[in-house]
């Protein structure tokens, strides 16, 4: 579920009745997860190490 995967991103909730709560909201705030399969990267350099 790709909530859970905004959800991880975010502060840890307090509750489970927390974690829904913010789920309802993200889903009303139309929040999406797009993932990119970059092959390449042009005039970037990435931290890979962290």
């Amino acid at each position: 579920m790709a909530g859970r995967e905004l959800l991880a991103l975010m502060s840890a909730p307090a509750s489970p009745g927390d974690e829904l709560k913010i789920l309802k909201r993200l889903a009303a705030e139309r929040r999406v997860v797009i993932r990119l399969n970059v092959s390449r990267l042009y005039w970037t350099v990435l931290d890979i190490d962290g």
